[in-house]
This record gives structure tokens, C-alpha cells and sequence, in this order.
């Protein structure tokens, strides 16, 4: 059975103000954000405001099909030009590191356009991912909902093949607030 972990649009922005905290106190200074989409784009926005640095870019990878359901392996969708991260100082910005394929995959691009140094910051780290980012932070081995992914958390449990009673309490084992739920499921039809 799925263990569920929502995360409210407002911790989302504490832990992305907490990220920052532990980011300035590396002494890190990166001078460009590079958001992993679509996990990361609001996190890196965050970041962007807190740190004042106006030029984030976006790579798109994308890993899975639906919850706990992987591809084998990542797939780039979108790239960023090497001209615009050559000799800079780059922080790369997901959501999560849960198989720590996507952060590996995007950090091994990155290697190769010639950055002069990069480090990786996620909210939440799974003990079992093959990459741990240089900051992140809460451990976790839930299976994580943020609020960019409520709809499809619920299109995913609504697509089963489970009665209605079974799927309504799975819905409520997510931690979504019921309101929420009552609302996607309204616009969803």
C-alpha cells in the first residue's frame, strides 16, 4: 500500500526559503538557476526572489508515468544552450531526489558544457536515490504530493480498477485536503 506525504503549497515555500537559508551558508554563490521541469520550476522561482538572480533556465527531463510507475531511464525533452552556462557558477533545482535518476542524468549533461562549478538542491531526498543533491531538506520515503500534482494524483487513483469506496479512500490517504479533491474532481468532470 502507498504511503502518501502532501506537502501544502505553503510548506513548499518555507522549505524552499529553508533550502535558501542552507544554501547561502555553504557559501555558494550560483549566478544561474537551473530548473528541472516540471518538479523544480517553482522551487527555482522561489530561489530566484530570495537570491535576486534573475537567469534561470529549464531542462526538461522527464521519468515517470504515473505514481510509483517509472520509464527506465530519463529522457531529455529540453536542453539549455551551453553558451549560456559556460564558466558559471549553477545551481540545479528539482523537487525531489526519489531514484536519483533525473538529478544523475541532468548533473552528467551538465558536466559537459563546461560550467565552472555546479551544485544540486531538492526539498525531499528518498535513502534509496542514487544521487543526493548537495542540499536538501527533509529525508523521506513516502511517496510525495505537491501541489502541482494533486490533478494527477487523483486522475491516477481514479483511473483504477477499484470500486468507488476504494478509490475514495485511497483519495483520503493522500492528505490531500478534501476540498482540494472536491475540486479537481468538479473541474475533471
Amino acid at each position: 500500500m502507498t504511503e502518501y506525504e502532501y506537502v501544502s503549497p505553503q510548506k513548499i515555500m518555507d522549505m524552499s526559503y529553508e533550502l535558501g537559508e542552507k544554501i547561502k551558508k555553504s557559501e555558494f554563490e550560483p549566478e544561474i538557476l537551473l530548473g528541472i521541469s516540471r518538479g523544480g520550476l517553482c522551487i527555482v522561482r522561489f530561489l530566484s526572489d530570495l537570491f535576486n538572480i534573475s537567469e534561470i533556465y529549464i531542462i526538461r527531463v522527464v521519468h515517470y508515468k504515473d505514481i510509483e510507475k517509472r520509464k527506465s531511464e530519463p529522457k531529455l525533452l529540453q536542453d539549455v544552450d551551453e553558451s549560456l552556462l559556460r564558466d558559471k557558477r549553477v545551481l540545479i533545482v528539482d523537487d525531489i531526489s526519489d531514484t536519483g535518476k533525473s538529478l544523475k542524468y541532468v548533473t552528467e549533461l551538465i558536466k559537459k558544457k563546461r560550467v565552472k562549478e555546479f551544485k544540486t538542491a531538492t526539498l525531499h531526498y528518498k535513502p534509496w536515490s542514487e544521487y543526493k543533491p548537495d542540499y536538501f531538506i527533509e529525508e523521506i520515503n513516502k511517496w510525495v504530493i505537491y501541489p502541482w500534482e494533486v490533478g494527477e494524483t487523483i486522475r491516477s487513483i481514479m483511473r483504477k480498477d477499484v470500486s468507488k469506496e476504494e478509490k475514495a479512500k485511497e483519495l483520503e490517504r493522500t492528505g490531500i485536503p478534501e476540498s482540494k479533491i472536491d475540486q479537481y474532481l468538479k473541474v475533471m468532470g
